[in-house]
């Protein structure tokens, strides 16, 4: 049992004193719900109070969420995700795959309330994630209202950051939501004008179903984040690394993937379709973008015709 495994963690032997019940307690609400009705039937199940059961998930989140620092990492050195994608479609130097997803959220309410509403009409939180091959979640940010567009939060995150100052190596794939940076490619604007940019964004395409893997399967696993948050939207970015956390754990302990092909993959296919709106694209330096178009277009060359 994946809770038998994380009890003997370190974190859960602290004076938090965090144990199997609890643990049982979180995966029960967060395949439902974190609040309300549901915990009242969770904590009836674990012989506890509504109240107790919302403290303890609070505080179990908390400390999973802590442990983001070890269990979501960016690696310095990618080696088998380059690999694997090279063999799979044909792209060398890839590092990650990044895109957004809704977490849906009640509204906020106040003057900001409209932030939050994203484009497709309900309120969330718009976060990002970045994951390998594995499926496994190197990079979350989670935080920002749903009206925010894909290319702010990758303009506005640590890791790229890390990619401008080459602390990072390799290239991330996103969808044309996001600006075209010399590490991070988008694919070529519809219709490509030869066969080796056309085959290019079919790769391109190919390898980013990791990361529509990756969401479909966090909220498939953790339901939670697929259904509206009922609890106070300031932890809905904890609720969002915790499960993070517990999709990577999970993948570490080799437990079943549950994968749904309706969960997100409309939601995703139509993301990935979307175009930059004009009022809110990060726009990079010249140079930034020549360098950019610089490198997709060696990486196209590779997938002309012989």
């Amino acid at each position: 049992m994946l809770t038998e495994n994380m009890s003997q963690c370190y974190v859960f032997q602290t004076s938090n004193g965090l144990g199997q019940q609890e643990l049982q307690l979180l995966f029960r609400c967060s395949e439902g719900d974190t609040t309300g009705d549901f915990q009242i039937s969770c904590g009836d199940f674990q012989g506890i109070s509504q109240s107790s059961a919302c403290r303890a998930v609070h505080r179990t989140t908390k400390a999973l969420a802590s442990l983001s620092k070890d269990v979501i990492v960016f690696p310095d050195n990618n080696t088998e995700t380059n690999q694997y994608f090279l063999e799979y479609c044909g792209i060398p130097a890839i590092s990650g795959i990044i895109d957004g997803s809704q977490i849906p959220i009640k509204s906020p309410g106040g003057p900001d309330a409209e932030l939050y509403r994203c484009r497709k009409g309900f309120f969330s939180f718009n976060v990002q994630f970045v994951c390998d091959h594995k499926l496994k979640i190197m990079n979350v940010v989670s935080g920002w209202p749903g009206s925010t567009h894909d290319s702010r939060i990758w303009n506005n995150c640590q890791l790229k950051i890390e990619f401008a100052t080459k602390a990072k190596q390799g290239l991330l794939l996103g969808d044309s939501g996001y600006p075209l940076e010399p590490f991070l490619m988008i694919p070529f604007p519809y219709p490509p004008n030869s066969r080796g940019k056309g085959r290019f964004n079919r790769a391109l395409c190919k390898a980013r179903s990791a990361i529509e893997r990756c969401i479909g399967v966090l909220k498939r696993r953790w339901a939670c984040l697929s259904r509206q948050l009922k609890c106070s939207n300031t932890r809905v970015p904890t609720i969002v690394v915790a499960c993070s956390v517990l999709h990577n754990l999970c993948i570490d302990f080799k437990q079943p993937m549950i994968e749904d092909g309706q969960t997100d993959a409309e939601d995703i296919d139509e993301e990935s379709q979307a175009t930059v709106d004009p009022d809110t694209e990060y726009r990079p330096g010249d140079d930034f973008i020549f360098e950019g178009e610089e490198v997709r277009s060696m990486l196209a060359e590779r997938f002309e015709p012989v």
